[in-house]
């Protein structure tokens, strides 16, 4: 189904979709987007013989500190986009938006909204590039491998930065991928979700089913096939794309400028796919996923994309950029400020309208701070129980229900002495008759003259805890 935050009309800028896509996110903080983006230069060509020019972009978001309102980076996205003309000069231009690096610092508000921070980012950046370009053929590559860090030096000695396992990456990429939306389409409309593919070299769709089952989830915008989208018998240096800092480029090697020897020419697909297991980056157990993700053209009737990006820097300023920024070190929150400092102070001096910040309060989920809760009640939240009340309290203890797990008592029940069921042996019972609530079920009403039995309430408080937990996990 379409993404409730997709707005429905195209973006003006870069900045305007990455701001609609952080809107949706929970927090209560302020946001500001810096983005930078080269024009347009000669670069080695993606396919052989294919004359290919190339954008680089950059993203950085900052959070405010609510001390002083200070900066301080919080995440960031670096991506190359390809506009690739076809040799026979028969097909229009295909543009490929190739995912370079995303990365976080761990800093920002606690907890770090780094997970659906980074989602909304790139589902922004998707749909703006969905919106406004004017290349029919436009599909997304991502090379998802597990590194500490990758755009914010030292940010992995920071032990708030959350940093995933090769395996959760890829099913992350999997999930956000899944989310884009940009096809016109009609509402509930399956036959025309978007087609998307992803392979782990060394790895089968039944081991990799956990992730697999992700892109499946209901409510999911595409339909994702195993597998690369080229033919397996086709010649592989015809047919896959030489993104810098990828495995597949390395396992092509063409070997110079006249495109690799003969025989590297004619392997196959099949061949290709052989080959790339077998290296370190992809291989020997590491997990590392390939995805691709065709995109179609999602234009209004009637609206024209424009055809140079107002603000557009050159390479050489955008490289200074990307040199200071590594230059710097994000692993403590005086670096991290520092770092952040010394980056905007170089940002300012580029030209005014080669970078746009926008501030974004977030709240479009306020929390209202709870009440105190009253001294007589039981807490199901973090601790499950809170202290008992005083023996001069003379309102009884009242048990929460948790989120209709447990019944309410009768008015028979609350005249009689209070007992609380023992949850994972958190609350003992106390002596007195046994009334035993029913916690969906699980727990049977015992006849009243039969005595209490210890090794059937530990049993169910186990139940019973297991199920809590689930609950506390959802939320």
């Amino acid at each position: 189904m379409a993404n409730p935050s997709t707005p429905s009309e195209p973006p003006a800028t870069l900045v305007d979709s990455i701001a609609t896509a952080l809107s949706s996110t929970s927090g209560l903080t302020t946001h500001t987007i810096y983005t930078l983006v080269t024009t347009a230069y000669e670069d080695a060509p993606l396919f052989p013989s294919t004359p290919t020019t190339r954008r680089d972009r950059l993203v950085l978001i900052t959070t405010a500190e609510p001390s002083d309102d200070s900066q301080v980076f919080t995440f960031g996205m670096a991506v190359s986009e390809f506009t690739v003309s076809e040799a026979a000069g028969n097909s229009p231009p295909r543009t490929l938006m190739y995912i370079e690096k995303i990365d976080s610092t761990g800093f920002g508000t606690r907890p770090p909204p780094t997970t659906s921070m980074s989602r909304a980012v790139v589902l922004g950046y998707v749909r703006y590039m969905a919106a406004t370009c004017a290349s029919p053929n436009l599909s997304v590559h991502v090379f998802a491998r597990a590194q500490p860090q990758y755009l914010f030096p030292g940010s992995a000695q920071n032990p708030a930065k959350r940093v995933l396992s090769e395996r959760a990456l890829v099913k992350w990429w999997m999930k956000t991928l899944s989310a884009v939306d940009v096809a016109r389409r009609e509402e509930n409309d399956d036959t025309h979700r978007l087609r998307g593919f992803w392979f782990v070299p060394g790895e089968s769709e039944l081991s990799m089913r956990d992730v697999a089952a992700v892109g499946a989830a209901p409510g999911g915008n595409v339909v994702w096939t195993w597998g690369w989208p080229w033919d397996a018998s086709a010649a592989a240096s015809s047919v896959v794309p030489r993104f810098p800092d990828d495995a597949k480029t390395k396992v092509l090697d063409y070997g110079g400028d006249d495109g690799g020897s003969e025989e590297e020419k004619k392997r196959t697909v099949e061949e290709f796919q052989e080959l790339l297991q077998t290296t370190g980056e992809c291989g020997f157990g590491r997990v590392s996923g390939f995805f691709t993700l065709p995109l179609r053209n999602a234009l209004p009737d009637g609206f024209v994309p424009p055809k140079n990006e107002e603000g557009a820097v050159s390479k050489k300023e955008l490289d200074n950029v990307q040199r200071l920024l590594m230059a710097q070190k994000f692993s403590s929150k005086e670096e991290a400020l520092n770092g952040t400092s010394a980056i905007i102070t170089l940002l300012k001096t580029l030209t005014p309208t080669a970078i746009r910040s926008v501030s974004i309060p977030q709240m479009t989920q306020e929390r209202t701070p709870p009440s105190p809760a009253p001294a007589s009640s039981i807490s199901s939240i973090q601790n499950l129980v809170k202290p008992k009340s005083s023996p001069s309290q003379s309102t009884p203890p009242v048990l929460n229900d948790l989120q209709g797990l447990v019944k309410k008592k009768s008015a028979a029940a609350a005249a009689a002495p209070v007992i609380v069921n023992n949850i994972q042996g958190l609350i003992k019972k106390k002596p007195a008759p046994p009334v035993v609530n029913n916690v969906q079920g699980l727990l049977k009403r015992k006849a009243t003259t039969a005595p209490a039995q210890g090794t059937g309430d530990g049993k169910l408080g186990s139940d019973a805890g297991k199920k809590v937990k689930a609950n506390g996990a959802g939320v």
